[in-house]
């Protein structure tokens, strides 16, 4: 995803993207849940998405907000229409279920910062995890939001960097951590265990 202020999107075949996704189909595809890297932590496995932000490196701009975060599991291809309210747990993709929603409980956000781990593209900055037990059928769609719609306090925009959520290909990595009792681990600082790409090296 790409804008100023505010960006949004969601992984599908569908085009046209509805909106601030890439066209290119090797950044915006439907996504087979064979295809997620999953995670075992203490003998439970996650599914395991990491996410690369790219803001500047300087001031207040390193900082952005993801505000949203939602995951769709379907047994169809090429969904689109996506429906929802900022900051509520109301958003909607027709023909999936929802299995996640960071705004289940309220406006729940997590913030980042470029220069956490060190600046440049291609690396992540953060990884989320949700147990492979959760999911169903043969896809899984991943909608998030950057930056704050409804002007909230203390949530940080897009300075029109080129935020982007990938997965490893199937493989499972263990780690002998045991995780909080809640079904959702977000660490912002950084990957895991077996996730070695951790030292950025410069800007596209």
């Amino acid at each position: 995803m790409q804008d100023k202020g505010a960006e949004s999107g969601y992984n599908s075949s569908y085009r046209a993207v509805q909106f601030d996704e890439k066209t290119d189909p090797n950044f915006t595809r439907d996504l087979l849940i064979t295809g997620v890297g999953t995670t075992s932590f203490g003998g439970v496995l996650y599914a395991t998405f990491y996410l690369d932000i790219n803001e500047p490196a300087s001031g207040d701009k390193e900082l952005i907000t993801l505000d949203q975060l939602e995951l769709f599991t379907t047994n169809l291809s090429m969904r689109s229409g996506y429906t929802g309210v900022p900051n509520t747990a109301s958003g909607d993709l027709p023909g999936t279920t929802k299995v996640y929603d960071l705004d289940y409980s309220g406006d729940n956000y997590v913030q980042l910062s470029y220069n956490r781990i060190g600046g440049g593209s291609g690396s992540s900055d953060m990884a989320f995890y949700l147990p492979m037990s959760l999911f169903t059928g043969q896809y899984v769609n991943l909608y998030s939001q950057f930056g704050s719609l409804d002007g909230g306090a203390n949530k940080f925009d897009s300075e029109a960097g080129f935020e982007e959520w990938f997965t490893r290909r199937p493989q499972t990595v263990g780690i002998t951590a045991v995780p909080e009792p809640a079904t959702l681990l977000l660490v912002g600082l950084g990957l895991l265990g077996g996730a070695r790409r951790y030292r950025k090296t410069g800007r596209r």
